[in-house]
């Protein structure tokens, strides 16, 4: 009679999570994980179009500083490495 009794409290007493508390779970962790990602994707695209605007405003600057100091070249000169570098660079 009493391994009947002690089996039935066993049963009562069986810990862990129901499948509500873990799907709570869940939501809540998806949630926060989307949370996350939407705020990095939302970084670096700010990040990568402030770099972008800093260099057009230096190809900008570089520009008028070739066309100011005596024009462009020659033909067939290449003005890529003239426009890609700072200007500090160019006057050595």
């Amino acid at each position: 009679m009493n391994t009947q009794k002690m089996s039935v409290t066993n049963f009562n007493k069986q810990s862990g999570y129901t499948l509500v508390e873990l799907m709570i779970g869940m939501v809540v962790a998806g949630v926060l994980m989307a949370g996350v990602v939407a705020g990095g994707i939302a970084l670096f695209n700010y990040l990568n179009s402030n770099d972008e605007q800093q260099n057009i405003s230096q190809l900008i600057a570089n520009a008028k500083g070739l066309k100011s100091g005596g024009g462009y070249g020659a033909t067939g000169t290449n003005l890529v490495p003239q426009l890609m570098l700072p200007s500090r660079f160019l006057k050595a």
